[in-house]
């Protein structure tokens, strides 16, 4: 019996990002071991006021690579889930209306149950909008 419930595990750019993944348009476009790249093209939904990329969506997709990075489908534990712990962003430029975005997210270090990431986020240009890195559990 399979739960239906979980999303699929894929090894390819097609793995499904959960609901809300889904729901804000995160993709995941490379995936290896301890490296992720997500994607997210900016729409209208993603502005604040000041109509560029939301804070909290650029928070949003560096959280999510750096989960990511650390939860690759081949680990040799097999794939895990993980919850952040803690996570600090650096914001450098605004992201502008109709640019892909682009995270990518390295797993830099750990142990069995806590490990350590770091993501750069830029826009289509190759322009920095961001750094992050965070602290992330092993769950399940």
């Amino acid at each position: 019996m399979t739960d239906s419930s979980k999303p699929p595990v894929s090894h390819d750019s097609t793995h499904e990002t959960g609901a809300f993944g889904a729901h804000v348009g995160l993709q995941i476009t490379s995936w290896e071991l301890n490296r992720v790249e997500l994607d997210l093209q900016v729409e209208a939904f993603h502005l604040n006021r000041g109509q560029v990329l939301h804070g909290g969506m650029t928070s949003t997709l560096a959280d999510a690579a750096c989960g990511y990075a650390g939860t690759h489908p081949d680990m040799p534990e097999g794939q895990r889930q993980a919850v952040t712990l803690s996570l600090n962003v650096q914001f450098i430029e605004p992201g502008q209306p109709g640019r892909r975005i682009t995270a990518i997210g390295e797993k830099v270090g750990g142990g069995r149950s806590i490990f350590f990431s770091r993501c750069d986020v830029r826009d289509e240009s190759g322009a920095l909008l961001a750094q992050a890195e965070g602290t992330f559990r092993y769950v399940g």
